[in-house]
């Protein structure tokens, strides 16, 4: 069972109750969310996933998802045994599931960008020390250690991710 792009819309026999606002979906060949919702087999698990593949809600309980805007297949369950889905990395087109390829040169920046944010936080409060006259022998052989591991955490090449030899930072 595959629904295609469901999107809001409101029945001609909506329920109208007081203090309830009752929502209805349907997919791009009319059909009803909530009555085709006995369609998916009980025995496989459900996937919520976007336009673009991306899979955003999965269960084997296919009314515990709410597909706005999405499109829901189902995949048999053993095939999807142990995996978390909705962590962002996966993929699916309404049979095949699979894993986004992992970009590892923007992790690596973001390690990288991360590890420079930090640095600066330790190098302040010892430069303001230095500069004020204030430093210890400590201090000082801290700021220098710490400013060196800047200077080779600039000098990394991201473009070499995932294989990246990282400094280590001072202690």
């Amino acid at each position: 069972m595959n629904l295609m792009n469901l999107k809001l819309y409101t029945p001609d026999n909506s329920l109208k109750i007081t203090g309830l606002n009752v929502m209805y979906l349907r997919d791009t060949d009319g059909h009803d969310w909530y009555a085709a919702q006995k369609n998916f087999s009980a025995d496989t698990v459900k996937i919520a996933y976007t336009d673009n593949g991306e899979v955003r809600q999965y269960s084997t309980d296919v009314s515990a998802l709410w597909p706005e805007n999405m499109s829901v297949g189902e995949v048999n369950a053993a095939d999807v045994e142990n995996l978390i889905l909705n962590d962002g990395g996966w993929l699916f087109d309404g049979k095949v599931l699979t894993q986004k390829p992992k970009d590892y040169v923007a992790e690596a920046q973001r390690r990288k960008t991360g590890l420079l944010n930090e640095a600066a936080l330790h190098i302040e409060p010892l430069q303001d020390a230095i500069d004020l006259g204030m430093a210890t022998e400590d201090e000082d052989s801290l700021l220098t250690k710490w400013k060196r591991y800047r200077v080779l955490l600039n000098r990394v090449d991201i473009a070499s991710a995932p294989d990246i030899n990282w400094p280590e930072q001072p202690v």
